[in-house]
This record gives structure tokens, C-alpha cells and sequence, in this order.
């Protein structure tokens, strides 16, 4: 907003000289705040030309009889006029006049809206009367804040304002008797932030336009009926100290549709309440501050226009039979933070459509044969933050949300969700304490996988915080629409593409966020083109062992990253071992992931430590300096699903290869430094053989026989550095060289 002083300030310094010698001055004129400055008193201006809105502020008790006169001062136009902390005028001159030297009289009725803000401490003793407020024969808008010290009880004073529609009573101020009866175009009255604890009958009465009353934040302890306000629709009672409501308080409002009376102290609603109130549409009463509300029976009943209940922290421990009965509109009702253990069977039977608020209570179990019978038509029920250890909602055949976190849930029957597999799009199970195992056996200690197959329509589901250890291979054929999973906060260990059901165009969220993962798996050759997969597959906070981790699974994450310069596992970094912690796997070199096998896999000799290399699917067998006299059995890789073997012997005290066990000849490379060999028989080593390292040792000639290997078979690689070898001219290595 462009905001500035009108053209005629243009001079830095202003000056006028009086008979009594007094001089005033305007400075900082080119800005859009100003200073007038007199003896003994100061004046700040804030002026906005776009919205013609001025300012007026006094740091002290001024003179505005000082200003008058003052050459060039200029004369605003406005709309909106603040008059803050600043005194009411006196000797039964108005507004208006007293602000006469920079506010045009000629233009006053253009003024619609006025702030009369913190003007008690420079207007002691100063009685109200009409003259204040001459000359505003247009103003539509009132606001009186924080006038403690002065009355506001002359039935004339606003007599002068024919067309106000809106005043606002804000702070302490007091206001009584017939003050408003003048203001027959009234339309919204406030009156909130007040010392007032009890509303004078004949305040509010004679206002025939009277549609919005707002008397919240106040100290009200008893309301008595109200005079008939035949156009009242809305009512705002809350933050108050009420205790009790006599039946007929309302019923002289015919058209109210809107109450609300949170935050007071009531005890009981009565049953003739809201007899007179046929047009009521939403009821608000949250934040009782007592011992229990007390509702009582039929306080809602044949409330035909009814749509919004709103009973939240309320200590309700018990609902009437009927409440709501023929509420044919109600579409949302709150009885959250209660202290509710069941519902009546008959509670939403005339209703459709209805979002239900049922969480923070105490219930320990939904049974649909006892509970909400003929609520076939709520289409959102929370049940959070309850004690519910099963769940059963057969009845519920248009439920679309339907939120059970943080209960006791370790048993879902496998139907439990049969009714809304046409309508259920969200479900929250979080932080319960489900398992979620393959077997259809109902509930029996645990809960199946197989219950969510129903589900066609899910779009949503959170599994996150509980005891879930593993995923249904089958999960992935589930639920065709569904677009995100939350998995994390789980006890889950491992998992791999065939998990998930990627399968789905539309998922593009999987959440496994701290969880148990130390293997992640993914095979290249059953994954699917990069744009088939989730947008994000969230594993952070996993004790990812890069010891082990997939071959297939970097390479993957590598392949995505050129294809897309993004990852979608995002967080995945490794736990361990110390010298790749904090690592992203996609940064890591594919042939220097090793995945230890322990002796129990009946693979490993008893001597040495055995690994796995995913990248090319070696088994690698580590004797290294491990006083080997003989070669170990070697047994066939296929064990720990291996193609070949990467065989260690170095520094040891072998002096023969002489070995026939199954696993000998798919021994690819061979390393037997570092030890005592004076003869090498070509015959002796393994059939498959690429790499040979047999430097270091005592070898002086090699024989026909590897030479022949050298020749015609794989073995393309050999060192033989750092043995006494004999060179002369028959020996055939050097031909062979």
C-alpha cells in the first residue's frame, strides 16, 4: 500500500505565532507520520491517502485549540478515523470539532468508521453525552475500547448515529441501561473483555436488526431470558462463568442458528433448551470447566435444521438415549476428550454423512452389535487415544476416514474391514501394538495381513509404531489405489523390492523410518522401469550394515540417480561398519560390499572367516596367516547361493595342493603367497582357476602341466615374484615368458 501525506505538506517546518506567544510546529512532513509539536504537548499523525485513514495519537494532554489557525495545516479527508489515547472533548463540543484543524468538517459524513481506543486516563471525569458523536450521521462502524473511568449510561448518547450497523464494547468499559435502544439499524453487536458478570436485561432489547451478539471473555455468571431479538442468528457466549441456563433463556430468539458456549462452568443441559429454537444449525458448548455435563434427554431432538454438535472436554461419562433423534441434517458431531465407555444404539440413526469425534475417551472396545446401530451412514469416525484393545466395524459401510491410533490394538478380525471396501480411503493404525502376521486365522493373538485386502478404494494407511516384524509377500497384490504407507516406528529387519506393492501406478510414498533394516534388497532383475516405482521410499534412522548390503540395491540406487538426479530412498545411509558410517550407499564401490558368513551356515572351514561379495555373487574363504598345514575342506558355494569361490591361504606353511572336495574346482582365484611350495603340479589346481598368486614361495620350475593351464584354459592371471627361480636355458617357463 502506497502510503504518504497529501501534496499540500510540503514545507519541513510549519510555524505559527500566538497572542500569547505560544508557537506550534509540524515537522517530518514529507513522511507518512507527522509530529505536532506545541508547548507542553505533543500530537502524532498517521495518515494513509489510498484508504483515507488518519491516525491520532497523544503521548499527553494536548490543546487542540492551539491548532487552530495554524498556516497551511492541512485537512483531511477521511474514512477511517483512530482516536487513541487522547482526551474526549468537553463542554458538549464533538469529535468532529475538536479535531477541526486537520479534520475537513465539510467532508465529515464521509467518516464510516470510528476507533475510540485507551482514552479514559487523559478524560477524568468526563460525563458522555450525545453531542460527541455530532455530526457522524453516516458512521456504520463503532469500536470503544478500555474506557473504565467513564459511563456509558445516557439512553441518547448515540442519537446522532442513525445508520450504525456494528459496535464493538472491547475491554473495560461500562455500559448500562438503555444506551443502544437508539440504534434501531444495529446489526452486530460485541461486548467482550469486560469486568461485566451480569448482562443487563434491557441492554440488548428494542434492537428489531440485532442478527450477531458476541458477549465472550467476559465475567457473566447468570444470563436471564432474552427480550425478543426477532432477527438473531448468531449468539457467542463462551469464555464466561455461567453455571447454569434456565430452560427458556433462549426463547425469545426464534431465528438463532449459531450458539456457542464454550469455556463456562455449566453442569447440565436441560431438556426444553432449545424448544423455541427451531432453526438452530450448530451448537458449541467445548471446555466445560466442571466436575461433569450433564446432557439431558431429547436437549437435541427434532432439531430438523441441526448440522454441527460440538461437546469436546466436557467430562461427559454418559450420552441419553435419543439425543439426536430426527436430526436429519446433522453431518458432524464432537465428543472428543470425554470420558465416554460406550454410545447409545440409536445415537446417529436419522443422521447422514456424519464425521464422528470420539477420541481422547475411554473406550475399550467398538462392538457395532451394542454400539451405533443404523450408523451406517458416517462417513468419518476417530477413535484415537482410547483403550481399544479389538476392533470390529462391520456396519460402517460409508465410512471413508477412519482414525484408531494410539489405542491397544493387538487383534483386527480378518473382516473387520469387509463393509468399507467401497468407501475406506484413509486408515490410521498407528501406535498401537499389531504384529501383522501371513496366517488367516482370526484372532488369535495376532492379526492377519489378509485384512487389509478388502480395502480397493485405500489410498492411505499408517502402520507406523508398532510391533510389525515383517511384510506379507502377498501385500503387494492389496490395494490398488493406495498412495502412501507408513511402515516406520516398526520392528521390521529386512526387506526387498517384492515387499512393496510398487506394482500400483499411483503410490508415491513408503515410509520405514526407524525401524530394524540391516539389509535392504533389491534385485535388479525383478525391478521394474524406474518410472513404475514410489516418488520416496523413506529409510532413515535404519542400522544399515554396508558390510552386507545388496550389490543390486547400490546399483540400482546409482542407476536412479543418473536417471532421474534424484534418489527415492531417501535417508538410507550406513550404520556400519565405523568406516563407512554416515556413508550414502549410492557412493559406495559395488565390489567392495562383503556380507561376513558365519561357520553355522555350514559353508565356512573352522579355521577361517568366510564372506559373500553380492556384486558377483563370490564366496570369499579368508585363511590368511592362520597356520594352515594342509588345505581345508572346501565345500560347494551354492551353500550360501554363490557362483564361485575366492580362496585366501596366504602366509601360512603349505607345501601341497592336494584337495577333492565338491567345492575345490569352482575356486576361481586362488591366493597362496607367503608360504612353503617348492613344486606347483598344474594337475593340482582347480578347474575353473582365473587368478593364481603364488609368490613368495620356494618354486624353482614350473612343469608342463600349468603351463598347458596357462595356455588352454581361463587362467589368465598369475604372480609368481619372489621365488628362487632356476633360469636356465631348458627350463620352459622362460620360453613361456
Amino acid at each position: 500500500m502506497f502510503i504518504s501525506w497529501i501534496h499540500c505538506l510540503n514545507l519541513v517546518v510549519f510555524m505559527a505565532a500566538y497572542a500569547n506567544g505560544n508557537t506550534c510546529t509540524v515537522s517530518n512532513p514529507s513522511s507518512w507520520e507527522a509530529i505536532i509539536e506545541c508547548p507542553n504537548f505533543n500530537v502524532n499523525l498517521t495518515y494513509d491517502e489510498d484508504d483515507n485513514y488518519l491516525e491520532v495519537i497523544c503521548p499527553n494532554m494536548p490543546n487542540f485549540e492551539l491548532l487552530r489557525g495554524l498556516p497551511d495545516l492541512p485537512s483531511f479527508t477521511v474514512n477511517e478515523l483512530v482516536y487513541r489515547n487522547c482526551p474526549l472533548p468537553v463542554n458538549n463540543h464533538s469529535l468532529i470539532e475538536l479535531l477541526s484543524a486537520f479534520v475537513n468538517r465539510s467532508n465529515q459524513s464521509y467518516i464510516n468508521k470510528l476507533f475510540l481506543i485507551d482514552n479514559a486516563e487523559l478524560s477524568e471525569d468526563i460525563t458522555l453525552d450525545p453531542q460527541l458523536f455530532a455530526g457522524l450521521f453516516n458512521l456504520q462502524f463503532l469500536l470503544i475500547q478500555n474506557l473504565a473511568d467513564i459511563s456509558f449510561d445516557n439512553p441518547l448518547l448515540f442519537r446522532h448515529l442513525p445508520q450504525l450497523k456494528k459496535i464493538k464494547f472491547h475491554g473495560r468499559n461500562r455500559v448500562s441501561g438503555t444506551i443502544l435502544q437508539q440504534l434501531k439499524q444495529l446489526k452486530e453487536l460485541y461486548m467482550h473483555d469486560s469486568d461485566m458478570n451480569k448482562l443487563p436485561k434491557e441492554l440488548v432489547s428494542n434492537l428489531p436488526k440485532l442478527e450477531t451478539l458476541y458477549l465472550d471473555k467476559n465475567k457473566l455468571k447468570h444470563v436471564s431470558q432474552f427480550t425478543t431479538l426477532p432477527n438473531l442468528t448468531y449468539l457467542n457466549i463462551s469464555s464466561n462463568q455461567l453455571v447454569k441456563l434456565q430452560e427458556n433463556v433462549f426463547s425469545r430468539l426464534p431465528k438463532l442458528k449459531i450458539l456457542d458456549l464454550s469455556s463456562n462452568k455449566l453442569k447440565r443441559l436441560a431438556t426444553d433448551l432449545f424448544m423455541e429454537n427451531n432453526h438452530l444449525e450448530v451448537f458449541k458448548a467445548d471446555d466445560q470447566k466442571c466436575s461433569e455435563l450433564v446432557l439431558e434427554k431429547n436437549v437435541f431432538t427434532e432439531q430438523k435444521f441441526l448440522k454441527e454438535v460440538s461437546l469436546s472436554n466436557c467430562k461427559i461419562t454418559e450420552l441419553p438415549e435419543g439425543i439426536f433423534q430426527h436430526c436429519l441434517q446433522l453431518i458432524k458431531v464432537d465428543l472428543s476428550h470425554n470420558k465416554l465407555q460406550s454410545l447409545p444404539e440409536d445415537l446417529l440413526s436419522d443422521s447422514f454423512a456424519v464425521e464422528l469425534y470420539l477420541q481422547h475417551n475411554e473406550f475399550i472396545n467398538m462392538q457395532p452389535e451394542s454400539q451405533l446401530l443404523g450408523a451406517n451412514d458416517v462417513c468419518f469416525l476417530d477413535l484415537s487415544h482410547n483403550k481399544i484393545t479389538t476392533q470390529l466395524l462391520k456396519s460402517f459401510s460409508s465410512l471413508k476416514q477412519l482414525q484408531l491410533h494410539n489405542n491397544q490394538l493387538y487383534m483386527i478380525d480378518v473382516d473387520a474391514f469387509k463393509s468399507q471396501s467401497q468407501s475406506l480411503i484413509s486408515l490410521n493404525l498407528s501406535h498401537n501394538r499389531l504384529t501383522l502376521h501371513e496366517n488367516n486365522d482370526r484372532m488369535i493373538n495376532s492379526t492377519s495381513w489378509i485384512l487389509f485386502r478388502p480395502l480397493i478404494k485405500l489410498a492411505h494407511l499408517d502402520l507406523s509404531y508398532n510391533e510389525i516384524t515383517n511384510i506379507f509377500d502377498h501385500f503387494k497384490n492389496f490395494m490398488d489405489n493406495l498412495q502412501s504407507l507408513d511402515l516406520s516406528h516398526n520392528c521390521i529387519t529386512h526387506i526387498s523390492y517384492t515387499d512393496f506393492p510398487f506394482l500400483s501406478s499411483k503410490i508415491n510414498l513408503v515410509n520405514l523410518e526407524s525401524n530394524k533394516i540391516t539389509h535392504p534388497d533389491f534385485d535388479l532383475r525383478s525391478i521394474e522401469p524406474l518410472h513404475r516405482l514410489p516418488n520416496e521410499i523413506l529409510l532413515a534412522d535404519n542400522p544399515l550394515n554396508c558390510d552386507c548390503i545388496s550389490s543390486s540395491l547400490v546399483t540400482y540406487l546409482q542407476a536412479h540417480l543418473n536417471a532421474t538426479k534424484s534418489t527415492p530412498l531417501k535417508g538410507l545411509q550406513c550404520a556400519q561398519p565405523p568406516a563407512l558410517s554416515g556413508r550414502l550407499p549410492q557412493t559406495l564401490r559395488a565390489e567392495d560390499l562383503l556380507c561376513e558368513k558365519e561357520t553355522l551356515f555350514g559353508f565356512c572351514p573352522i579355521e577361517c572367516k568366510c564372506y559373500k561379495r553380492p556384486v558377483d555373487q563370490a564366496a570369499i574363504i579368508n585363511c590368511t596367516a592362520v597356520n594352515l598345514t594342509r588345505v581345508p575342506v572346501i565345500k560347494s558355494p551354492s551353500i550360501i547361493k554363490c557362483s564361485f569361490i575366492e580362496l585366501h591361504m596366504e602366509q601360512n606353511k603349505l607345501n601341497a595342493l592336494s584337495n577333492g572336495s565338491e567345492g575345490w574346482n569352482t575356486v576361481r582365484r586362488l591366493y597362496i603367497s607367503n608360504n612353503s611350495f617348492t613344486t606347483l603340479p598344474g594337475d593340482r589346481l582347480p578347474g575353473q582357476l582365473e587368478l593364481l598368486d603364488v609368490s613368495g614361495n620356494q618354486l624353482t620350475e614350473v612343469d608342463a602341466a600349468l603351463l598347458l593351464k596357462l595356455n588352454h584354459t581361463a587362467l589368465r592371471n598369475i604372480s609368481l615374484s619372489a621365488n628362487p627361480w632356476d633360469c636356465h636355458c631348458e627350463n620352459p617357463l622362460l620360453a613361456f615368458a
